[in-house]
């Protein structure tokens, strides 16, 4: 019985102290908050009213779904501000998911265009009530991932900031699609 008692201590203070975990997701940052920025290049025959209305286009799909979406644009200096909100469940637990939100800031120039995303927060949800704060700004956690070479019982905070990383680069991806198709006799 000592002895199992004495091998347990032993491989358990070797599991704690022998990780040297280095799976981490990279996001870039600006002034310690997560800030994703792209400014893109198009046909030079793009004028800025042809990218404002492919941009108000793309927000109207990202929100459809949604309940109440906020977005505000001003057509004159080329802006369109809206919060892009998805769902993931969370662990696969039926009923349990977690709510992510995000800024998205879109300006348009003649031939040019820049997509900022910013304001990353979370929400843990258990069927229709909230657990925890209201929200959790993702910086939280991307912090605590980054600095931590040990960070026991972390998979769950990965896998939240993976899908948040993977939904920000897809709504660039998604959004420079659209921006980018070459000017048709139909953009008047």
């Amino acid at each position: 019985m000592m002895r199992s008692l004495v091998l347990f201590f032993l491989l358990f203070t070797l599991f704690i102290f022998g990780q040297n975990d280095v799976d981490r997701v990279t996001m870039p940052t600006k002034n310690g908050k997560i800030f994703y920025e792209d400014v893109v290049a198009v046909d030079a025959n793009l004028s800025k009213d042809v990218l404002f209305l492919r941009g108000l286009k793309w927000s109207a799909g990202t929100t459809k779904d949604l309940q109440a979406p906020n977005w505000v644009h001003d057509k004159e200096a080329g802006r369109i501000i809206g919060n892009v909100i998805f769902n993931d469940l969370a662990n696969g637990i039926p009923d349990a998911f977690r709510h992510y939100s995000f800024m998205v800031d879109i300006t348009v120039k003649d031939g040019k265009y820049r997509v900022q995303l910013y304001d990353v927060k979370y929400q843990l949800w258990e069927g229709k009530n909230f657990l925890g704060k209201q929200y959790y700004f993702a910086e939280e956690e991307y912090e605590k991932q980054l600095n931590q070479n040990r960070y026991l019982y972390r998979g769950t905070s990965l896998k939240r900031l993976r899908a948040l990383e993977e939904k920000l680069k897809a709504t660039l991806v998604e959004l420079n699609e659209l921006m980018k198709e070459p000017a048709t006799a139909d953009d008047f």
